[in-house]
């Protein structure tokens, strides 16, 4: 998935687990609007106010559970509950693009990889 800004991120973990969820993969377009398969159990309706979501967690099944609550829930609620859990850091991509991350996700974040060569050309000198 990339991010808001469309450029590659990674993450990278040991003895942890990590989820994705978010409208971006599933969902349904009517009239040109798309909809989230995600439904928000509250009012019954296609959750939207939230992109994607990525959980880092001790273990998937609580990593998986948040990633999908978390894409129901506003930014501002996830962020809370994210960072009421313990062993959880979350990153957040509101509907408008912009990114929200618990004070720890970064430290998960890993410098994306370097395109690789095209085959037949050689680097400039």
């Amino acid at each position: 998935m990339a991010a808001a800004n469309r450029a590659e991120w990674h993450v990278g973990v040991a003895d942890r687990a990590v989820s994705s969820s978010g409208r971006y993969a599933r969902g349904f377009t009517i009239n040109g609007t798309h909809y989230s398969h995600i439904i928000d159990p509250r009012t019954g309706l296609p959750a939207n106010a939230v992109a994607a979501t990525t959980v880092i967690a001790r273990d998937n099944a609580t990593a998986n559970a948040l990633a999908t609550t978390l894409s129901v829930l506003t930014p501002a609620e996830g962020m809370r509950l994210a960072a009421a859990t313990p062993g959880v850091e979350a990153m957040i991509v509101g509907a408008d693009g912009q990114l929200y991350r618990t004070a720890g996700f970064a430290a998960y974040e890993v410098a994306s990889p370097a395109p690789a060569a095209t085959k037949g050309t050689s680097p400039r000198r």
